[in-house]
């Protein structure tokens, strides 16, 4: 047994099949035909207040386009941008949402001059990548339409833009706020601030951007924070422990993706995979000892062929504990904690051993009595 960190994989679709839309509000869950109005959400027939909505996944008819340069805020924020100049510690950049803008240098995480195929291999910081050729070491000094300077081991080097692929400035120190919201656009971006209703879309007041408008057409999707809701992806697991059996290294890992292909009714925003010999231990805050109800869809991961035995626990409390067929529906469970528990959840091989095998909670959260 080894303990396992956090592996944050983004898998972003090209185009969709159409598909309803989706809302979780304080009370249930919604599918249906998703219309932003002025003062509410419309799904279906139903009006929603924004106040009641945590989860909302807009119809998926939209194609996904994502931009070949983007910046990666050390807030865990992305921002598909067009990279237009470094200089004296701030970042200019262009975006067909929020326009030209400065960003200090201090803020960053990483820049993309393209986006990497697939997972992005990790980078060490202070290095400047290539497409090819070796990594360069140094602090990057200037970036203009033809050109990036690198203050080196060996003095300033020039490179030029075609050449390269990205620098990385600081790790990420990603951390939701509560009352804070997240929003997905189409393009990959990932933004996050307080999110109100509009006319046409949505508005965003952003820490860095000030007010920025947000088509509708732009959303992928949103992802709410009210001070009674925990979302437990955004919660750093207490301990998590695995024996890699095929070394596919993906319990633990967030799956942020808006649906399964194999099955239609799996569709979500934010998942957390779970394959077999995995154990993920979460210490819930302590509320003042409030009751809590934790809901997410269960579902076996996306072309399982294996079986799994399910169980969670919080406290000393066994609140599931069965076999979940690689073909069983996926399920939405509602599930009683108290505010200080110990929630763990292990998953560990069923009846029928085939690969690949494990399973997804999607959208999972905690919603604290008032």
């Amino acid at each position: 047994m080894r303990p396992y960190f956090p592996l944050l994989t983004v898998l972003l679709f090209a185009t969709l099949p159409v598909h309803a839309g989706v809302v979780q509000t304080l009370t249930a869950r919604l599918e249906g035909k998703v219309v932003l109005d002025k003062d509410h959400i419309a799904i279906g027939e139903k009006k929603i207040p924004w106040a009641e909505v945590l989860y909302l996944l807009p119809d998926s008819a939209t194609r996904t386009v994502v931009h070949s340069q983007r910046v990666v805020l050390k807030s865990g924020e992305t921002w598909a941008v067009e990279l237009l100049a470094l200089a004296d510690g701030k970042l200019e950049v262009r975006s067909d949402l929020f326009g030209v803008k400065k960003i200090d240098v201090g803020l960053i995480s990483s820049i993309d001059f393209r986006i990497p195929p697939g997972a992005a291999t990790e980078r060490k910081t202070g290095t400047l990548y290539r497409v090819k050729g070796e990594p360069v070491r140094g602090k990057l000094l200037a970036i203009t339409k033809d050109k990036a300077v690198v203050d080196s081991a060996v003095g300033e080097l020039e490179f030029a833009r075609p050449t390269l692929a990205g620098y990385r400035f600081a790790d990420v120190a990603a951390s939701t706020s509560k009352g804070e919201d997240e929003v997905v656009l189409v393009d990959g971006s990932v933004l996050r601030g307080k999110l109100a209703l509009a006319a046409d879309g949505l508005k965003l007041e952003h820490a860095v951007l000030g007010p920025v408008a947000l088509p509708a057409a732009a959303l992928r999707s949103v992802v709410r924070h009210p001070a009674q809701m925990l979302d437990l992806i955004e919660l750093t697991p207490q301990s998590v422990q695995t024996t890699l059996v095929l070394a596919t290294e993906k319990s633990n890992s967030t799956l942020r993706t808006i649906l399964s292909p194999e099955r239609e009714s799996a569709r979500f925003i934010k998942g957390l995979v779970c394959e077999p010999k995995t154990e993920i231990v979460y210490k819930l805050p302590k509320m003042d000892g409030k009751k809590g109800r934790l809901r997410a869809l269960l579902g076996p991961i996306a072309g399982a062929q294996g079986d799994v035995r399910v169980k969670i626990q919080a406290g000393k409390k066994v609140l599931v504990d069965r076999e979940l067929v690689a073909s069983a529906k996926v399920e939405m469970i509602e599930l009683d904690v108290m505010g200080g528990d110990e929630l763990a959840i292990s998953v560990d091989f069923g009846a029928r051993l085939r690969f690949p095998c494990g399973i997804v909670l999607g959208d999972p959260h905690v919603l604290w009595e008032p």
